[in-house]
């Protein structure tokens, strides 16, 4: 152990050469990692069921892994730290579904928890043309990349790239294509989803300490307290509507997120606030519940609001609630939320609706264990001419976030973008009034209002839908960014990393985005402290910021490999191990940051 880790000092880590096999009939495609000496510590083989010829539209594939024996590769979640083990298919003339992954076991390397396979590893997929091949045009190709992390006393990084023609031929005896092809055990795969639905559980729990959902968790605590006079069960119906709108987007997402997935477009958390049309509708959106918190209309029957704790009826306004819940916690990740969705992401469908919902069961929690516990209601304050004032105070809350969403969406799209986001603003603020006229009975101004609503509609909705995004600022968005948090930082560049650490010299990568406010919190609180300052010239660390303001595919990229949906990320790299980093929580400390820092440099 010792001999091997001074010799992983002195020699670079080898890359795999990519390597190919062509078309073949009997046996499959294979090809083989000289990860070491010549010696191959991983053998991959591409093979086709040969129940299922291409003229049927359907082929089941598979890629076997064969492990040299005392070696391991990690999993699509890795644990602690590592690489995840990466398979992409691509079928000439029609598109490959994902990998079922079995399965990962548990192992300690070098100190640290991780998960992964060792031996022999089929990884089974189902292909689908979409179109017959014409006469001459021989079988179609299917090819996978394959990118993996060996591990034994050392880690060596490979690529392996495969390629065979789906020409029926059979290529695995029975016992094997029963083995690749057939579904992994249901207790199996539940020591991994259970995993995962609870890490989303406590997410979801968490992101109520967040500062993204703090204001709307406080809103809705007030609002029971104005309700804490109906009899149980009409606050059971409110924390139920409020539950019901919580579930209801987050499942919303989860769907956005499968159907974007099944065009081939990969997402992460929070990748809606990439897109500028989104930001609009939100600023929109808490324009129009400001309007509701400073009392120009009511949700549901019409009422003063001094007598709302009274009278109010139904439970629109809690659904609402539930909605905004969501929308305002997608800028935040809590600790356990960013390996709970990397997991989901990475798996089935079922796996991304599961998820989600144990999310939104975490997330919806405090409210509910104020409607269901007994007596728990007495836990709020009374009503009061108090509750007025915190309505008022949430109201304005709400658009210093508008303000917050209109700076974001000048980075995403640019002034124009925001002149029609303020008509949408504008807009909502008019619709709100109007309603509120409404209920007051005060119609002589009823169809004037509503003309104009519908005028503002029309400007502001061709603003926003006419914006096209502006380019990527480089380099100046990152030095711009990294001043804000007081850094000298690079853009990100994951060659110029790697080369870096190559050196000899440890690297800090932070990963963040305009609309993060966890992110920005963890920059003004930990990354512009002195301390750390003083750390990074001291122990020379290379600092990179990777800004995924906008969507960047080689960002969301880097954070999938490292089991991450979203942002904040904070990796540092060590000189020993620069293939496998430290991931650092979402939630950043000062002596966390620099200790980490440290030891990347001792090593």
């Amino acid at each position: 152990m010792a001999t091997a880790r001074a010799l992983a000092r002195l020699l670079p880590l080898l890359l795999a050469a990519a390597l190919s096999a062509g078309a073949a009939e009997t046996p499959p495609a294979t090809a083989e990692g000289a990860l070491d000496a010549g010696a191959p510590r991983v053998r991959a083989s591409l093979v086709a069921h040969p129940d299922d010829p291409p003229s049927a539209g359907r082929v089941r594939l598979g890629v076997r892994l064969e492990i040299a024996p005392g070696w391991h590769v990690y999993g699509p979640e890795t644990g602690e730290a590592g690489l995840p083990t990466r398979v992409a298919l691509a079928v000439e003339g029609g598109r490959a579904g994902p990998i079922a992954w079995p399965p990962t076991e548990r192992f300690v390397f070098d100190g640290v928890e991780g998960r992964g396979y060792a031996g022999a590893l089929w990884l089974p997929s189902e292909a689908h043309l979409e179109a017959a091949r014409g006469a001459g045009a021989g079988a179609p190709l299917v090819r996978a990349e394959i990118e993996l992390l060996a591990c034994r006393e050392r880690c060596i990084p490979a690529r392996i790239s495969l390629a065979r023609a789906l020409d029926g031929s059979a290529g695995v005896d029975a016992a094997q294509r029963r083995a690749l092809f057939a579904p992994p055990p249901p207790a199996s795969r539940l020591p991994d989803l259970l995993a995962a639905l609870a890490l989303g559980f406590l997410g979801g729990l968490l992101l109520n300490a967040m500062p993204c959902v703090l204001p709307v968790l406080a809103i809705k605590l007030a609002w029971l307290a104005e309700l804490r006079r109906l009899e149980r069960g009409a606050l059971r119906a409110h924390g139920l509507a409020y539950a019901a709108g919580i579930l209801a987007s987050l499942l919303a997402l989860a769907a956005a997120t499968l159907l974007l997935r099944a065009g081939g477009d990969a997402v992460g958390w929070g990748f809606q606030l990439q897109d500028p049309r989104f930001v609009a509708a939100l600023a929109a959106l808490l324009t129009l519940l400001a309007s509701n918190l400073f009392g120009a209309f009511e949700f549901g029957a019409a009422h003063s609001l001094a007598g709302l704790g009274g009278n109010a009826s139904g439970a629109r306004r809690s659904f609402v609630d539930g909605l905004l819940a969501v929308a305002l916690a997608t800028p935040c990740t809590a600790p356990f939320l960013g390996a709970a969705v990397g997991f989901a992401l990475a798996g089935s469908a079922l796996d991304v609706l599961a998820v989600f919902a144990a999310i939104g069961a975490g997330l919806a929690a405090p409210v509910a264990l104020v409607v269901a516990v007994p007596g728990a209601i007495r836990w709020i304050p009374r009503s009061g001419a108090w509750m007025l004032e915190l309505r008022r105070l949430a109201g304005l809350v709400l658009l210093a976030t508008v303000v917050w969403l209109l700076f974001v969406l000048n980075r995403l799209a640019g002034p124009g973008a925001v002149s029609g986001a303020l008509a949408l603003c504008w807009l909502a603020a008019a619709g709100a009034h109007a309603l509120g006229w409404r209920q007051r009975g005060e119609g002589g101004v009823r169809s004037a209002a509503t003309a104009l609503a519908l005028g503002a509609l029309l400007v502001g909705s061709a603003g926003v839908i006419r914006v096209e995004r502006v380019p990527a600022a480089g380099a100046d968005a990152a030095r711009a960014g990294a001043a804000a948090a007081g850094l000298s930082a690079r853009p990100f560049d994951a060659a110029a990393i790697a080369a870096e650490v190559a050196t000899g010299r440890p690297a800090f990568v932070y990963f963040t985005a305009d609309w993060c406010v966890t992110c920005k919190v963890n920059e003004r609180l930990v990354l512009s402290d002195a301390r750390v300052h003083e750390a990074v010239r001291e122990l020379g660390v290379g600092v990179w910021r990777a800004d995924w303001t906008r969507r960047d595919e080689a960002i969301r990229a880097e954070l999938a490999r490292f089991g991450r949906a979203g942002v904040p990320a904070y990796l540092v790299y060590a000189t020993n191990r620069p293939d496998a980093p430290r991931v650092l929580p979402e939630l950043l400390s000062v002596d966390l940051l620099v200790g980490a820092l440290r030891d990347a440099a001792r090593s």
